[in-house]
């Protein structure tokens, strides 16, 4: 197992553009926030997510969270799919169009003070299966012999509902009854636990089962929005801008550009030889969301490529709802011709700046080390090596404001 955090870019051209004067996002992945984002949420026969989420906070509190399905779906099946190709239907001799989803599930986590918890994104936590067992239990039960300084009670994580899964995990800080945020204005605290409050912090862990029988984890950290120190406690989250009154920002904006230091497709290795090559991925979701007209969110992504000679490269993708893929894959259907491929950019390294047209974007990805037909085994299709998630990072913040509306 990797266990590489951030890839810092090789070269001096690419080193400079990293250390460009820009400022650090309010974005964070390394503190406490009101908001968590999940950027990637997989299940599948050979793969699990382990979602952990902390509460910081000598108080109490509670996470309103919605597990948002991501899959794509066949038009005439309505089965999961991955292509057109997936679609043929032999009965009527049609093949139907492979088109993205968008389904969300919410649910409740309540924390006792300082307590972390964890659980299976394939079995969920607490949750009454219909073979009437609890995958599970939480932690924390509450009754006359909790010994627990709180309880649980009142958590229930539901598995994500279908194999395979990809999507994305988003947890709001929330007051426990209302399940809303709950009200607050620094400027006129009256105790603890009543001011706004960035209690929570996470990270999540991509667990595959390889084709030689190895067990790769892929870790990656949520990416945390603040409290910008005031909140109407309604269902509509404002993420930065420069609103007053009701449209005044409640937590502070996502970055305006997320930086993202890579090798390119189909590099050795520059530190040891092992005669396999890197292959990335890239997972990004849209900051905007609206899970109370359950809306595909739609953002334009723009991708401004540079290899170590300061050579810029440039392509745009549409970011309905989730994009995963292959960096290779982002600008063709061809991944030797792709602007992400070594062949093509010409150096080993690269610095990817993304930035969102109209909404926010937030995103995590992974570096694997593969054969050059890929990191799936044809046979099998099971992933055939071991592999590293990392976080992204953030420069600059939105001006615009992004908008979460929950039920």
């Amino acid at each position: 197992m990797l266990t590489m955090k951030k890839l810092t870019v090789i070269g001096a051209g690419a080193f400079a553009l990293i250390t460009s004067p820009m400022a650090r996002a309010a974005t964070y992945s390394d503190a406490g926030a009101g908001v968590l984002v999940y950027a990637k949420i997989v299940v599948d026969d050979q793969t699990d997510t382990v979602v952990q989420v902390a509460n910081q906070s000598a108080s109490p509190t509670a996470a309103h969270c919605f597990y948002v399905n991501a899959n794509r779906r066949c038009t005439n099946t309505g089965a999961v799919c991955s292509g057109s190709t997936d679609c043929f239907d032999a009965s009527s001799g049609f093949t139907g169009a492979c088109l993205p989803g968008w389904i969300e599930v919410n649910f409740d986590v309540l924390m006792t003070p300082n307590q972390p918890l964890a659980w299976s994104a394939a079995q969920g936590l607490g949750f009454k299966q219909p073979a009437g067992l609890f995958y599970g239990n939480v932690p924390c039960p509450g009754g006359l012999l909790n010994t627990c300084p709180g309880s649980n009670a009142g958590t229930r994580v539901p598995p994500v509902g279908e194999t395979p899964f990809v999507g994305e995990l988003k947890c709001i800080e929330s007051d426990p009854t209302t399940r809303l945020p709950r009200p607050c204005n620094t400027n006129d605290c009256t105790g603890p636990g009543v001011c706004c409050r960035n209690d929570l912090i996470g990270s999540a862990s991509v667990e595959s089962l390889t084709f030689e029988g190895d067990i790769d984890v892929e870790r990656y950290n949520a990416v945390g929005l603040r409290s910008a120190g005031f909140n109407d406690g309604d269902n509509v989250l404002t993420i930065g801008g420069s609103g007053t009154g009701p449209a005044a920002p409640e937590y502070q904006p996502c970055a305006q550009v997320v930086v993202f230091n890579h090798l390119f497709d189909g590099a050795t290795d520059p530190i040891v030889d092992t005669g396999l090559y890197a292959h990335s991925t890239l997972a990004l979701v849209p900051c905007t969301e609206d899970f109370a007209e359950q809306q595909v969110p739609q953002v334009t992504a723009q991708f401004l490529v540079y290899n170590e000679f300061e050579q810029r490269f440039s392509t745009s993708r549409s970011v309905n709802c989730l994009l995963d893929t292959p960096i290779s894959l982002i600008d063709t259907s061809q991944p030797e011709r792709s602007i992400f491929s070594a062949s093509v950019a010409g150096t080993v390294a690269g610095n990817t700046r993304i930035t969102g047209v109209n909404g926010g974007i937030i995103g995590s990805a992974t570096l694997a080390f593969c054969p050059i037909t890929g990191c799936t085994d044809p046979a099998s299709g099971e992933p055939q090596a071991l592999g590293a998630g990392y976080d992204l990072n953030q420069f600059s913040d939105r001006v615009d404001a992004d908008i979460i509306r929950i039920p």
